[in-house]
């Protein structure tokens, strides 16, 4: 942690108290977003649902959301978080002034690669199935506020993951329109 720092935007700490102040029971529904279990059984139905709905089609759609969430976390993790150099808030806040719902890793905050995973799914699962995408986007919400709600992220650490994520997203998108033909051509 030493090469991190502590920087926040305007209205960072604010909100960060706002959402982490939820009362208990709130706070620790919304938090169920963040666990890994939740965001596997998402992306798992999406998938199914995109594979069963896109049979032709199946494979290159299936590999573009697998893509999307892959490419956000490679490159949310290798490249941002280390550039960015970001302290979290529970490793800056006193104790005893947030809750600590949730734990997380040594590593930077900015941006939430849980954000950033779930808009890139969100954008490529809306855009093959586009009724699904006030579940989809629900659920990218849920994922998203979870993180400074659970004590573990700014609120600008989620936007910017959120903005991340979409970004990739829309790429995984292009590149999938441009090739699907030849790769549903090989399946």
């Amino acid at each position: 942690m030493g090469s991190l720092t502590d920087y926040r935007l305007p209205g960072d700490l604010a909100l960060f108290h706002a959402l982490n102040g939820l009362p208990a029971p709130l706070a620790r529904s919304v938090c169920l977003a963040s666990d890994r279990i939740f965001g596997l059984a998402c992306l798992g139905a999406a998938l199914a649902f995109v594979a069963w709905r896109e049979r032709q089609a199946w494979l290159p759609n299936v590999l573009a959301v697998i893509g999307a969430v892959g490419a956000t976390d490679l490159v949310g993790a290798r490249l941002l978080k280390p550039l960015c150099h970001r302290l979290r808030p529970c490793d800056v806040l006193p104790p005893g002034t947030f809750h600590p719902w949730l734990s997380a890793s040594r590593g930077g905050s900015l941006p939430s690669l849980h954000a950033a995973d779930a808009f890139a799914a969100a954008f490529v699962v809306s855009r093959l199935l586009p009724r699904s995408w006030p579940w989809v986007y629900l659920a990218a919400v849920l994922i998203a506020l979870s993180r400074p709600v659970g004590g573990v992220h700014w609120p600008s650490d989620t936007l910017a993951g959120a903005a991340f994520g979409t970004l990739v997203g829309a790429l995984a998108v292009v590149l999938l329109r441009r090739y699907r033909a030849p790769l549903a051509a090989t399946a």
